[in-house]
């Protein structure tokens, strides 16, 4: 009985392929336990990745160069080495390091295999090329990568193992080749799952620098509000505008869209400060609106009750705009407040004036002008920008 350790040792298997290589062409018909003969030796020569490398492509060559192509005995016989080859080139797989670059020459040999079989290992061994490529690229860290640089990268990775799949045409269902099929799923699945962390980390990542916008963004409104509501109470404190010229309530005006504007992006003119302030702008638009004419009724008040020849000293003492408050002033008193008394009006009109506040002619609302009362000549318009009424003439600009 012969030892095939000893034949494949001894260089038998060298000798054999060399002394058919002129041989006749079907071995198994020249020799009946040839199909046996090389089935012993294939378990032997898979013994080691190296003698796997040297010998297994040589019984392969061998198998299917020189037996029938028919026959139970044959078909075993090339599942086996076919089993062998997978075996060892799964182990050198499993024992290579995750981060090792390079194809195994046990690979590389068995990808020079004629026919199905090397086409194959060609696939296995694109898979493991793109593998390695992806994990240099993971290696090299991309901090900077955006989710969608990530997940263009797994989609560019699943693209090319499908194109390397797709060149492979032997029966993957096999027993054999299913074994190396699963092992390239594990290292297609361990990428993904790579990719699927830093996609993870990415997201996060752009989460807080999205809130980090939006923190910014809500302090720069804050502070811009903050200067354009401080603006629009300089313009008009209390209810009376500051510059009582026509650029003075157009600044006024522009300063309440301002405010009207930012308050509605983020909700906030019910605000009680923003509420307060655009009152207190709009009672100051008001008022300049309605100057001419409360002027002009008090100078018709003034002339009605004879003292129309002390208009321009009231007005010059700041005191005309005061008449209709006149009668809450004197409620209780003697005489008129100090600034009437001092502003040299005759004594007769300084009676008079008193003598109307406490009758009744003399009230609050005496020169108001109500919301439905139009001058005549004009007619009341409303902003839809600046939400405020105003005047305009009828016949002019």
């Amino acid at each position: 009985e012969w030892d095939p350790g000893c034949f494949l040792e001894h260089g038998g298997l060298q000798l054999l392929a060399s002394w058919f290589n002129d041989g006749p062409d079907k071995l198994d018909q020249e020799w009946p336990g040839a199909v046996e003969a090389l089935g012993a030796l294939v378990g032997i020569a898979a013994l080691t990745a190296e003698s796997a490398s040297e010998h297994l492509p040589m019984l392969y060559n061998l198998a299917y160069a020189r037996l029938g192509s028919t026959g139970a005995a044959s078909r075993q016989l090339a599942a086996r080495i076919d089993s062998a080859m997978v075996q060892a080139v799964e182990k050198q797989l499993k024992n290579q390091a995750a981060k090792q670059q390079g194809i195994p020459e046990i690979l590389q040999r068995f990808t020079k295999l004629p026919g199905d079989n090397g086409q194959r290992f060609r696939t296995t061994q694109e898979v493991l090329e793109h593998v390695q490529a992806t994990l240099k690229l993971l290696a090299d860290g991309r901090d900077d990568w955006s989710v969608q640089s990530w997940r263009d990268a797994k989609h560019e990775f699943g693209q090319n193992i499908a194109r390397a799949a797709s060149g492979s045409t032997v029966n993957i269902n096999e027993i054999a080749w299913k074994a190396l099929s699963q092992l390239e799923e594990r290292m297609v699945r361990a990428i993904d799952g790579k990719f699927d962390s830093n996609i993870a980390r990415a997201l996060e990542q752009e989460a807080k620098e999205e809130a980090q916008r939006k923190q910014d963004a809500t302090k720069a409104w804050k502070d811009e509000f903050a200067t354009r509501l401080r603006a629009l109470s300089a313009l008009a404190p209390k209810g009376q505008l500051l510059d009582q010229t026509r650029s003075g309530v157009e600044a006024l005006v522009t300063a309440i869209t301002d405010v009207r504007v930012l308050a509605k992006q983020e909700g906030s003119l019910t605000t009680p400060e923003v509420a307060v302030a655009l009152k207190s702008a709009e009672v100051a638009c008001k008022r300049y609106c309605e100057h001419p004419e409360r002027r002009n009724r008090q100078k018709l008040w003034l002339k009605q009750q004879g003292f129309g020849h002390c208009e321009q000293l009231l007005e010059a003492n700041d005191l005309l705009d005061c008449l209709g408050h006149l009668a809450d002033e004197c409620r209780g008193k003697k005489q008129l407040p100090e600034p009437w008394c001092a502003a040299g009006l005759p004594l007769r009109v300084q009676d008079g004036l008193f003598r109307a506040a406490l009758s009744g002619k003399l009230r609050r609302n005496k020169f108001d002008i109500l919301d439905n009362e139009v001058p005549h000549g004009w007619s009341r318009v409303f902003s839809n920008n600046v939400g405020l009424h105003y005047f305009r003439q009828l016949y002019g600009e």
